[in-house]
């Protein structure tokens, strides 16, 4: 009998584990005080962003089940991306940005850890901002960027039960960068991104 109750709370817990890991993958949506068209800022791990470019939002799928934000870890870089798959609805400039910056090779998500509180200049020669502009072309674009940064501001390891569940990586980013077609002004942007080992691709 002692046995057959351990083995119903283990498949319990296992269970509940598995529900709250499903419910972190879902992007939760805040609208932002001000800027209703973007998210607010937060840093509970809601799986959203959001920023305007050229004045219009660009930000994540406010229903979707699956974030639309990773990080790609190599040798000597990492590169974080945040992408609208469903941007027909709202027709920003971009519909893809990401950031790669020098950072040593990680092999968890626990490797996030050392971003927190770190700002990372945009303009350096050793960072490559890079935007998929919203048209036919399926094309990413290098942008020479005049000013801006990066900001991780926060980066928190969640628990649950005692098991390590995920890194919580909030922060925000500014710029303006140009392309040899296009020029981009992105303001107010913001994210909150619940990662796990699924968010992180290897190179």
């Amino acid at each position: 009998m002692k046995t057959s109750y351990l083995y119903i709370f283990i498949t319990a817990a296992l269970a509940t584990l598995s529900a709250c890991s499903n419910d972190l993958e879902k992007v939760i949506w805040v609208s932002d005080d001000t800027d209703s068209d973007l998210p607010a800022y937060t840093e509970w791990g809601y799986n959203s962003f959001g920023a305007y470019v050229n004045n219009r939002a660009f930000t994540s799928n406010r229903y979707s089940e699956i974030p639309t934000m990773c990080f790609v870890t190599s040798a000597e870089h990492l590169t974080f991306c945040m992408e609208n798959s469903n941007h027909h609805d709202f027709s920003p400039d971009i519909v893809k940005l990401s950031f790669r910056f020098p950072y040593k090779r990680i092999n968890s998500y626990v490797g996030l850890s050392d971003l927190h509180g770190m700002t990372i200049d945009l303009a350096s020669d050793d960072v490559i901002v890079s935007v998929l502009p919203n048209n036919d072309t399926n094309s990413e674009d290098t942008l020479k960027i005049a000013r801006g940064t990066l900001t991780f501001s926060r980066v928190q390891m969640l628990h649950i039960d005692d098991n390590l569940v995920e890194a919580i990586v909030s922060g925000t980013f500014d710029f303006d960068g140009s392309s040899n077609s296009a020029s981009y002004e992105v303001r107010k942007g913001r994210f909150d991104f619940g990662a796990d080992g699924d968010d992180i691709s290897f190179y």
